[in-house]
């Protein structure tokens, strides 16, 4: 993708079937790598309740609160604007539960090129 150009990340939390409780407190914050930003509009939608945050210019996404049924997945999506040409690692950002601990890690790479002339 290009520098400046928007693209939307997506968080897909999911509690497997074999739990057999649902998860409360689920909650997780990602922090993006340098030089890249949550786009403005920040497009954040959030399918698993609790509390998404996604300030436009920040560089983090989080959600809290959440509440998952055993079986069941949600998402949140935001827009990332990278300010710069690279190679971005979202980095590990695991979930976390009040009742079940925390989740597996996860990363994404993205990569940003200088368009040629």
């Amino acid at each position: 993708m290009p520098v400046n150009g928007v693209t939307s990340l997506t968080y897909t939390l999911a509690n497997p079937a074999i739990n057999t409780v649902a998860l409360t407190g689920v909650a997780f914050t990602n922090n993006f790598p340098q030089n890249l930003l949550v786009a403005s509009p920040n497009g954040l939608t959030n399918t698993s309740g609790g509390t998404a945050t996604a300030v436009a210019g920040s560089g983090t996404v989080s959600l809290s609160g959440a509440a998952l049924a055993a079986g069941t997945s949600c998402t949140l999506t935001v827009n990332a604007m990278p300010v710069a040409a690279a190679e971005y690692t979202s980095g590990t950002t695991a979930a976390v539960s009040a009742n079940g601990g925390t989740g597996v890690e996860t990363e994404a790479v993205l990569n940003v090129l200088v368009p040629s002339p």
